[in-house]
């Protein structure tokens, strides 16, 4: 940052593991008032309750999509019983979990934690 001559102001959270270093250059480290979280840090305010809800839209859609790709296996294959296949719908790998975080990060807009840093004053 210093050989761009760009200044940053990092904001912390009054948790006592958050240590500043003081040799940082070009950065100006400012730590919120105790008790202030959900009043003072946008991503109390909303902009988390923001992303858990497109993280379920995305788990609604994919549970949708596996129950109608079950249902149409049991009408073929009369061997599968549908309670066992049923049991395994709830099964999210850690890879589409991430790519749901991934996707549903990058919907969140620039407009959208701008207005959550002017809600809060």
């Amino acid at each position: 940052m210093r050989s761009e001559n760009r200044k940053i102001l990092l904001l912390l959270d009054n948790v006592s593991s958050h240590h500043a270093p003081e040799t940082l250059t070009h950065v100006e480290i400012r730590k919120l008032p105790p008790n202030t979280t959900a009043h003072l840090q946008p991503l109390d305010a909303g902009i988390i309750r923001n992303f858990k809800s497109m993280i379920s839209n995305k788990k609604a859609l994919y549970y949708a999509d596996r129950l109608d790709e079950i249902l149409s296996r049991f009408g073929e294959d009369g061997q599968e019983t549908l309670e066992l296949e049923l049991e395994t719908i709830g099964s999210v790998d850690v890879l589409v979990a991430m790519r749901w975080a991934q996707e549903a990060w990058a919907s969140v807009t620039c407009t959208t934690i701008s207005n959550f840093w002017r809600h809060i004053g």
